[in-house]
């Protein structure tokens, strides 16, 4: 993600994901990210 966004920002969609309980700490490796979503 780093490429495509600010620090900032990926830092708010991280904890956003940790507040969500997602699990993605296992699949960094296998990410589809949209940038419409971003």
């Amino acid at each position: 993600m780093s490429a495509f966004i600010k620090r900032e920002r990926r830092m708010e969609i991280y904890q956003y994901a940790i507040e969500q309980k997602y699990r993605f700490f296992s699949y960094a490796d296998a990410m589809l990210l949209n940038k419409q979503k971003i």
